[in-house]
């Protein structure tokens, strides 16, 4: 009658193991299904997602208005040195002219032999 009664009670145990488990799964399944959706529907997320594009736009707008200007304005960089900052198609106005005037000669560069 005892080993009766203990293949009951492993059977109970094996069993309820196996209802605890899906019971697990059940749950996970339900609050993993209701995260998802409220990470859809929560409209907190959506304002910060378009808070950072706006900051990443107006960022990059700042940076193209500054490289524009740089690109195309006379100004000083270091006055005491006298470096200034000119339009870049002048700049390849000045380049081209300058190498145009010079003879083609061999470079100066000094190459190591193996």
């Amino acid at each position: 009658m005892t080993s009766e009664l203990k293949k009951v009670s492993a059977g109970g145990k094996w069993l309820w193991s196996i209802c605890l488990f899906l019971a697990f799964a059940f749950l996970l399944l339900i609050f993993g299904l209701a995260g998802s959706i409220w990470h859809h529907i929560a409209p907190g997320d959506k304002d910060l997602d378009q808070k950072r594009a706006d900051n990443r736009i107006t960022k990059r707008e700042a940076l193209d208005k500054d490289n524009e200007q740089k690109l195309t304005t006379y100004a000083w960089v270091n006055k005491d040195k006298g470096i200034v900052q000119i339009p870049i198609d002048r700049a390849m106005q000045l380049v081209a002219t300058e190498l145009a005037t010079k003879k083609a000669g061999p470079s100066a560069v000094k190459v190591e032999e193996h």
